[in-house]
């Protein structure tokens, strides 16, 4: 029966790892889709000021 629990135990945390890692990874495209738009902004920003001089 310890034994189970042990195996049900392990199991379980390593499901709640991959949600974990699942969810960062997400979050990580997130930032760095949302970071890049910033970047291509500020580029288009600063060669509408340059154009505008």
């Amino acid at each position: 029966n310890l034994a189970a629990q042990v195996v049900a135990y392990i199991f379980g945390s390593i499901i709640s790892l991959q949600a974990v890692f699942g969810l960062g990874k997400r979050v990580i495209r997130f930032v760095s889709v949302i970071s890049g738009m910033i970047a291509v902004g500020m580029v288009l920003a600063i060669a509408l000021m340059s154009i505008s001089k």
